[in-house]
């Protein structure tokens, strides 16, 4: 049986592995984030500054900059281009899998494990993250690294092994800081306090030697934050106070939402797993009190979902992604009740009711593609043009729609999870696939492969009244050049405030069209029907010829 369970871990990370690498490249780098983070990777390699991240070659201090060495050093092994750019999300969500294995072995048994793995990588907002390069599946990694290590050491009695775990939490928490922030060590810190809070466990782990895990998380995150602030004195200022405590608590990055807005995140990014959601909470909510205390990791897992969860409900900047570092611990919340379900032959009464959710999503997303004209969003540009090429997700959507009346009839607990397991496998490839149909239109990449052909080294690209922070975020990395924004300078701000030539990287929008009349000729201009029209009614037009469109921008040449 050991045997088999070891296979069967390895064939989870392989089909996981398999799932999260092979679409990688079924698209070019979609703006923002994605053309944010590739750029100041390779800005680190071209300008060979380890230290000080840059975005359009002006400093950027927003995130620390682990990520960006590791997507640097994966850009000069396989090159530049979207695989190496997204290989690390894919590989931390391997490696979240893998640690989501561990924690359901160590706290219940291999069959847990291996359920809380399965259903972690085939939840929708997990997989969709290890698809973009962004910092919070990274992020996620190093949280459930300290999930692991706190789920070691909490209910662990020997001093040696706890100091060990301890050790372990030291480094997730400053791999996490070297991420995002500080973020990733006062969340596991605040919840592990409340859970040895809650299980009466304080004596047992004031005895841990935590002095050694201080020491190596200080040696270990400490040089770059002292590096980077002797070179910029107005770091910690910036990071610190405007980038993490102003996020959280006023409304200075205009990222406001409700109260509530991460409960439909929650429910459509945990699909297809949050059907059971209802019988997970009914399940814990009946293990509270003096059952919870004598299961310290369960406390744990509990507290880590609520606490992260109410934590970014209450900050007034809010993003979805932000949710994700409590899927691993849902997923094995979730594992525990399908782990004693296996015990059974029969279906229990709580799954086929989730069964039977699955099959009405499934019937209404059917309906969606077949006609999508009953919802309105779905008839405009991009969307239109996934749904004309979703032959093959109706397909599996009808397939699934079978699959999950079968199971339903056979009444049998594992061919139900399996099913749910493979359907979701099959359709989440499928939805990958079409992400390259959108390409056009949240991404500049043939633009700027254009440019980095016919751009001469002396002629300037121009983005004019088109957002770099939301739109032109690939046009560096794909056109390997520096961009002149013509507009707001959004992000570029600090960068710009810190640099003496600012003037010639950053024109107003009031003083754009003067800056038009005495453009040089060669300049290559990047801009959206709004502004060609603008520039038109001011008589400009002539002066520029239209090279190429892609989606809605379009790309000018000064004659």
């Amino acid at each position: 049986m050991t045997r088999l369970f070891k296979r069967l871990s390895a064939l989870l990370l392989l089909a996981s592995a398999s799932l999260f690498y092979l679409p990688l490249t079924a698209r070019v780098l979609w703006d923002s984030d994605e053309g944010r983070y590739a750029e100041i990777a390779r800005e680190m390699l071209e300008l060979k500054d380890w230290i000080t991240p840059h975005l359009n070659y002006g400093v950027y201090f927003e995130k620390p900059p682990l990520l960006y060495w590791l997507t640097a050093l994966s850009l000069s092994l396989f090159g530049m281009n979207a695989f190496a750019a997204r290989f690390w999300c894919a590989t931390f969500g391997v490696l979240t899998v893998g640690l989501t294995y561990l924690i359901g072995k160590h706290w219940k048994s291999e069959r847990c494990g291996l359920l809380a793995g399965s259903i972690v990588a085939t939840s929708l907002f997990f997989f969709v993250l290890t698809q973009f390069l962004v910092l919070d599946m990274a992020l996620t990694f190093w949280m459930t690294l300290s999930l692991y290590a706190a789920s070691r050491f909490i209910p662990e009695r020997s001093p040696n092994v706890r100091r060990r775990f301890a050790i372990l939490f030291a480094v997730a928490a400053a791999g996490g800081l070297l991420t995002k922030g500080p973020i990733a060590v006062v969340l596991p810190g605040v919840i592990v306090m409340l859970t040895v809070f809650y299980t009466r466990l304080g004596s047992q782990i004031k005895r841990t030697p935590w002095k050694e895990s201080i020491v190596v998380f200080v040696l270990l995150s400490a040089p770059w934050f002292l590096a980077v602030s002797l070179r910029h004195p107005y770091f910690a200022s910036f990071f610190f106070i405007h980038e993490h405590i102003a996020r959280y608590l006023t409304t200075v990055h205009h990222r406001t939402a409700p109260v509530y807005f991460f409960i439909p995140i929650l429910l459509a990014g945990f699909l297809p797993w949050s059907v059971f959601l209802p019988a997970v909470f009914r399940y814990w909510l009946a293990r509270r009190g003096a059952a919870l205390k004598r299961d310290a990791v369960g406390a744990l897992l509990l507290i880590w979902v609520v606490f992260i969860f109410l934590f970014f409900s209450l900050s007034q900047s809010k993003l979805p992604p932000y949710i994700l570092p409590l899927f691993p611990a849902l997923a094995l919340l979730t594992a525990a009740i399908f782990d004693e379900a296996f015990s059974e032959e029969r279906l229990p009464g709580w799954m086929r009711g989730g069964i039977i959710a699955l099959i009405a999503l499934f019937v209404t997303a059917l309906w969606i593609i077949k006609w999508p004209h009953w919802v309105p969003a779905l008839n405009e540009l991009p969307a239109s043009l996934a749904i004309a090429q979703s032959g093959w997700v109706g397909l599996l959507l009808g397939l699934g729609v079978l699959v999950f009346v079968g199971i339903g009839g056979m009444r049998r607990t594992v061919p139900g999870f399996g099913g749910i397991l493979l359907v979701h496998v099959l359709l989440w490839s499928s939805v990958a696939s079409l992400a390259s149909s959108l390409d056009a239109y949240y991404s500049t990449q043939r633009l700027g492969a254009y440019l980095r052909e016919q751009a001469q080294p002396q002629d300037r690209i121009v983005g004019y009244g088109v957002s770099y922070d939301n739109r032109l975020q690939t046009l560096a990395f794909y056109a390997r050049r520096r961009i002149v924004v013509f507009g707001d300078a959004g992000e570029l701000s600090l960068g710009l405030s810190h640099d003496p030539e600012a003037s010639q990287w950053l024109v107003s929008e009031t003083a754009a069209d003067d800056a038009f009349r005495q453009m040089a000729k060669g300049t290559w201009v990047v801009t959206d029907e709004e502004h060609w029209n603008h520039l038109v009614s001011l008589g400009l037009s002539p002066a520029f010829e239209r090279v190429m469109d892609q989606g809605r921008l379009r790309l000018l040449h000064h004659l």
